[in-house]
């Protein structure tokens, strides 16, 4: 019964940094992906422009 309350401070001390650090990740690692995908569909439609330009 005591063990409970003074595990559950000890949980959250561990496990908040850490959804935190993983939240913080995925919304880097989603931010980042976004950014390579329209780089890469810019990228792409200015190949096609060049492409088309050369015909």
């Amino acid at each position: 019964m005591f063990f409970i309350p003074q595990m559950s401070p000890l949980m959250w001390s561990l496990l908040y940094p850490y959804s935190v650090m993983v939240m913080l990740m995925f919304s880097v690692t989603t931010y980042f992906k976004f950014i390579l995908i329209t780089k890469s569909s810019d990228f792409f439609n200015t190949q096609k422009l060049n492409f088309f330009l050369q015909w």
